[in-house]
């Protein structure tokens, strides 16, 4: 059940057993079948990705793999802008002080 990545209670209730017991007997135990779980899924979708090509689960894996984002445009009085994530603009702007940086340091 901890494979198929159950939650606690419903195990407990499975067994019959009190809860505080199943994770004090059993609780490495429970997490380390999970994480095999989320392994062999995990695995499972990256095959089914890459063998049959599927765009919908290989930009899905992109995202939550490559951290990659849909860009949105958004037009505000007749100009077209791109919508970035908090992330992108961190990024961005960590890029410009540094670019910045290296221009003050080549002057």
């Amino acid at each position: 059940m901890a494979l198929d990545n159950c939650h606690i209670d419903t195990i407990a209730l499975a067994l019959g057993i009190a809860k505080n017991t199943l994770i004090r007997h059993f609780g490495t135990f429970i997490k380390q079948k999970r994480a095999e779980g989320r392994a062999e899924l995990s695995h499972a979708q990256r095959t089914k990705a890459i063998k049959d090509k599927d765009s919908t689960m290989l930009i899905w894996r992109g995202k939550q793999d490559l951290d990659q984002r849909d860009k949105k445009e958004m037009v505000v009085g007749g100009v077209v802008g791109i919508v970035h994530t908090a992330a992108e603009l961190k990024l961005g702007k960590k890029m410009a002080e540094q670019f910045a940086k290296e221009i003050r340091d080549d002057s």
